[in-house]
This record gives structure tokens, sequence and C-alpha cells, in this order.
């Protein structure tokens, strides 16, 4: 939801577009939003009043008359998902493409980073578990403290600081201590700090790339990974 998230996905999928079709970018539309709103929301749990927000801008989106939809935040899916899972219009879950790329690479335990939502939400965990075969484990409350304030008052506002990266990486030491296979990196800001290569001798798993590929993979022609009100198209065991 902040700018910066917005800004690499729009490179990004421009970039892979290009890639992908002899140079022919992406006809993409953007509904941005107000960061100070989100961080009033969900600084205060006003997560009803997250999900009106997200509604009016999905409205907004929808007369645009989207082929797939992509909210560039995992921790404002737990806003996203009720609202767009009552229509009908297809969407890309941030979850999806994450789970699906773990359970391909033959792994069954993995830590996550992000916010302090995402970490503590038992229904993003759910989704990872019953799709995916996932099962996530995450830092101690102490580490789950500081991964929410390196990713909501400093990458979502611009600043990149090799203390936090260090910091970062010393949480992930620590999942690997009790048992991670891999590390998502389950902020779409968590790419402007951490890069898989950060973590060579760990699958890390970047849900804003994996996000991105899902989408270029749905212009190529293969909506496996695309859901329609509550239901993915791909079944589990595919």
């Amino acid at each position: 939801m902040s700018n910066h998230a917005t800004g690499e996905y729009y490179r990004l999928l421009n970039d892979q577009l290009a890639e992908a079709n002899n140079g022919n970018t992406g006809e993409i539309a953007i509904v941005s939003v107000n960061y100070g709103n989100i961080e009033h929301f969900v600084f205060n749990d006003l997560w009803s009043e997250a999900e009106a927000y997200l509604a009016e801008k999905l409205d907004r989106l929808e007369a645009a008359r989207p082929d797939v939809v992509l909210c560039a935040s995992n921790s404002m899916h737990l806003a996203f998902e009720p609202v767009i899972s009552k229509r009908q219009t297809p969407y890309i879950h941030i979850v999806d493409p994450t789970g699906h790329a773990i359970r391909e690479a033959g792994i069954s335990r993995i830590g996550f980073l992000g916010t302090r939502f995402t970490m503590n939400s038992t229904k993003m965990h759910r989704r990872y578990l019953e799709r995916w075969g996932v099962e996530i484990i995450v830092p101690d409350e102490q580490d789950r403290d500081l991964i929410d304030h390196i990713t909501l008052q400093e990458l979502c506002h611009g600043i990149v600081s090799p203390e936090s990266k260090s910091e970062a990486l010393d949480v992930v030491a620590d999942l690997e201590e009790r048992g991670a296979q891999g590390i998502i990196l389950g902020c779409t800001e968590l790419c402007l700090l951490l890069r898989p290569e950060d973590v060579p001798h760990l699958p890390a798993f970047d849900t804003t790339a994996l996000h991105i590929a899902a989408a270029v993979d749905f212009v190529r022609g293969d909506d496996s990974l695309v859901s329609i009100g509550s239901r993915l198209r791909l079944a589990v065991g595919g």
C-alpha cells in the first residue's frame, strides 16, 4: 500500500512484460491509496473501516474493466480478501504464487517475515497450510516487533538502512535454527531490504516478485493462480 511498493510493482511488471512480449509493456490501471489512511486503520485495528476504504478503491478499479487485480500488500490482504471474495472480479491472492513456489521447491516448513498483522494472522497461515501444505513459523515476539518496525516505520517510508538489514538477517538465522527450511519475505517492501541472494544458504521467497511473475504468467495465458470469489482455479493437488 505504500508508494514504494506500488513503484516496484509498476516497474517490475513492465520490465517483465516487455521481456516476455517483445518489448510490449502493460496496460496497467493503478488506484493508489493515502498511506496515512492505511497507517490509521492498521495501527488502530480498524479493519472494518479498512475494508470499506478498499471497497471504494476497488469500485474505481473495476470501472477500468481489469482482466485481473493485484493488491500490492500482504498486510492489506486481511482487508482486501473479504471485499474481493464477494465479487466476480478475477484476482491473484498474494499467498498463492508464494505457496505454489514453496510447494514446488519441496519445502513444508518455512519462516515468515512481515508486519505483525501478517505474522500473527491465522487466516493467512491457514491459506498457506490448507491450500499449499506449508507450515508457517514466525519470529519470537521481540523479533516480530523488530520486523514490524522495520517494515512499517522504515521501509514504507523509503528508509533502508544497513543496520536494519543486519538485524533482519539475525532474525532469519534464528528462524533457521528453529527448523525453517526457507524464508518468506512476506511484506511487499521487504524486497527493498533483503534479496534472496542475501541468504544464499536458505531458499528465500519474495512475495513481491512471485506476485508479479504470476501476473505476467496470466498475461501469457496461465490463469491457474487466479481466484474468482473465494475459489482458486488451481486444485490443491494440481
